[in-house]
């Protein structure tokens, strides 16, 4: 499990394994080949698959995500 913290604007990859993400707090946009989703605070989200995806804090507050998997 790991506990991620983004600023505004910021966003990082995740390379590859399934991850279920809770947010604690702010907006996270998971992004994939296949799209897109946003998850506002106290929703839950798996990854599908174990592709690459992104995660990306385009709101103007910091993001909190529980992240656990691997």
């Amino acid at each position: 499990a790991e506990l991620l913290c983004l600023e505004p604007g910021q966003n990082m990859k995740v390379a590859s394994g399934q991850w279920n993400y809770y947010v604690i707090t702010g907006t996270a946009t998971i992004g994939s080949a296949e799209g897109s989703t946003d998850l506002p605070t106290g929703q839950f989200a798996g990854s599908e698959t174990d592709e690459p995806h992104t995660i990306t804090n385009d709101g103007e507050q910091r993001l909190i995500i529980l992240a656990v998997g691997g």
